[in-house]
């Protein structure tokens, strides 16, 4: 996978949130390698652009900022701005969740 390691688990007792690992730094300085991103599954495109976790048909997963464009592609958004943007087609990816707050170690 691409920007996640593995989900880890339900956490605070709720089964539809799960943490990840980001081990890449597409998203930084907002997040970075070695930091967790709580994931919301209950929550999809439809609560309004904001940063998700999706799969792609490749099968690699990625946290990235997701804006949706009047003509419906998506905006894929890369924080670290070495990274270029990104249209695709709704049809390309499978959103899992929407990211509620990343936590890192200080």
């Amino acid at each position: 996978m691409s920007a996640i390691q593995a989900l880890h688990g339900a956490t605070s007792g709720r089964p539809n949130q799960y943490t990840v690992n980001i081990y890449d730094n597409a998203m930084s300085p907002t997040a970075g390698e070695g930091d967790f991103a709580l994931i919301d599954m209950t929550k999809g495109l439809e609560t309004g652009a904001g940063i998700f976790l999706f799969q792609a048909a490749s099968g690699d997963a990625w946290i990235r900022r997701i804006q949706m464009m009047i003509d419906g592609t998506l905006n894929i958004i890369s924080d670290n701005v070495e990274i270029e943007n990104e249209l695709i087609h709704r049809d390309q990816v499978d959103i899992i969740g929407r990211v509620e707050w990343i936590a890192r170690k200080v």
